[in-house]
């Protein structure tokens, strides 16, 4: 009998910080990024490879590895696998500082670790593994400020129609020179990095406790089913699996501070 396979989303709400624990997963995840995101992985059992930067890495047992915001990627399975991710905002790593992140995680940890998904080991290398953010505490931003305005719109209005030439109208440059620096500073085309955006906004609505169709309708989508295939190709589930996966968890304030 196989192991069952499972993903679970941990919103710890007072923080800003998501950890989510992919169990005997045999999925591959298709080039993207996360903005204004890095990304803390670990795998805690079988091997992935992660394609970053034009280079591929295999990661085994209790190997780490972290990813900047904006920085394309793409994991692939080479077996089943069990990994966790802890996603931290770059502003609240501004704001926090290595030492202040580190407290919020060892908070987070502790609650997993009652939980039995992960080890003591295991946390205690995620825990140090984060003085990797180190040298990423003052990344730099877009330059191109033109690009910058389309690629902001994106992130926050991704389920409004906007054609290539439109925006390359707003970056000020023609659609083929726009198209050829949108993919060299993003590392998507315009088309991908909206679709990704409009899922990312979905998956919000959806903590929520929407109704699936009044998101699909909300972000972009022209029906249910056009929704529902771009989001399982994303997150690998359907958006009510989602939602059922969703682990809602308040740490009290006083302990942050």
């Amino acid at each position: 009998m196989s192991e069952k396979r499972k993903i679970d989303f941990f919103h710890y709400l007072n923080t800003g910080i998501e950890l989510v624990i992919s169990e005997n997963s045999p999925h591959s995840y298709p080039l993207h990024n996360h903005i204004s995101v890095f990304i803390i992985g670990m795998v805690l059992n079988g091997e992935i490879k992660l394609k970053i930067a034009n280079k591929s890495y295999n990661y085994k047992l209790r190997q780490i590895f972290i990813i900047p915001p904006y920085i394309p990627h793409e994991i692939k399975s080479l077996n089943s696998y069990s990994l966790l991710s802890i996603c931290i905002n770059k502003n609240l790593l501004k704001k926090k500082g290595i030492a202040g992140i580190q407290k919020i995680i060892s908070l987070i940890l502790e609650n997993i670790l009652r939980s039995k998904k992960i080890s003591q080991k295991e946390a205690d290398l995620l825990s140090n593994g984060l003085k990797i953010l180190e040298k990423y505490t003052n990344i730099d931003e877009d330059r191109d400020r033109e690009l910058e305005k389309v690629k902001k719109y994106l992130e926050i209005f991704p389920e409004n129609i906007l054609t290539i030439d439109e925006m390359a109208d707003i970056a000020f440059s023609s659609k083929f020179n726009f198209i050829r620096k949108f993919k060299k500073s993003i590392g998507l085309t315009p088309h991908q990095f909206q679709i990704q955006n409009r899922i990312r906004k979905a998956r919000k609505l959806l903590e929520k406790l929407s109704i699936t169709t009044e998101v699909a309708l909300n972000t972009g989508f022209y029906d249910q089913s056009h929704f529902i295939r771009n989001f399982k190709k994303i997150v690998k589930m359907t958006p009510l699996e989602y939602q059922s996966s969703i682990k809602r968890i308040n740490l009290f304030k006083e302990e942050l501070e």
